[in-house]
């Protein structure tokens, strides 16, 4: 795929984007998708933004669709990735083992 570097490995895809997920190196990853919404974001950009023509784009969902999206098992499924990706750069580097604790 045109752009990524020779080591990088896509691993989530979809219809529209066809690298949702990069990996870049084993530290090193890019997002395309948004697991970072929630159910309450999703609808207050749905009252700030026109989606009335949502149904004539491919990719484009309607706002009632929106919000049957099960966005809590997402945020679920990224923070045990993000959990996952600090417990092994810890087991990497552990002279900066407290880098990611809060204060």
């Amino acid at each position: 795929m045109p752009g990524l570097t020779p080591d990088a490995r896509i691993i989530a895809s979809g219809d529209g984007c066809p690298r949702q997920i990069v990996a870049y190196s084993e530290l090193v990853f890019g997002f395309q998708c948004h697991m970072e919404l929630t159910k309450e974001v999703v609808s207050l950009l749905i009252e700030n933004d026109d989606l009335s023509d949502a149904g004539q784009c491919r990719f484009a969902e309607s706002a009632e669709v929106l919000l049957t999206h099960d966005y809590d098992e997402m945020n679920q499924t990224l923070y045990e990735f993000l959990d996952k990706l600090v417990g092994f750069y810890r087991s990497r580097t552990p002279q900066m083992g407290g880098v990611f604790e809060n204060g």
